[in-house]
């Protein structure tokens, strides 16, 4: 739900950020990096590296080893290596909502050291 809708409702304003940000002369370029770049980027590391990190960190050493030897993995190992809630995600959790934050408080910044630019032309 509110995922979404904060996902859903800040890619159409890259396009508006990256031109007052940057101009207007390599718009296609500043919003391709934007849109591009940061979404793979982001995308990799949050959803995929930082997860499998905590998760593996999470597991028993004894589970780890057991995956090395036995290249073909049963299901009786899977269910003992299967990991869940707070003790393999939690941290993870915890990092993302922070990067959540401080991009909520970079824009709130932005806002407020962009708004006299924005009064002055509407005051035009």
């Amino acid at each position: 739900g509110v995922g979404g809708l904060a996902f859903g409702s800040m890619w159409p304003l890259l396009v508006v950020l990256a031109s007052e940000l940057f101009g207007l002369q390599h718009l296609s370029t500043n919003y391709l990096f934007y849109d591009g770049c940061c979404a793979a980027i982001g995308t990799v590391i949050m959803a995929n590296i930082l997860p499998t990190a905590f998760y593996n960190a999470a597991l028993p050493h004894s589970n780890a080893t057991h995956a090395e030897t036995n290249s073909a993995l049963t299901a009786e190992f899977l269910a003992s290596a299967a990991c869940f809630g707070p003790d393999c995600f939690g941290t993870t959790h915890k990092i993302i909502a922070s990067l959540c934050g401080g991009g909520a408080l970079a824009a709130t910044l932005l806002s407020w050291r962009s708004a006299p630019f924005f009064r002055a032309g509407i005051q035009d």
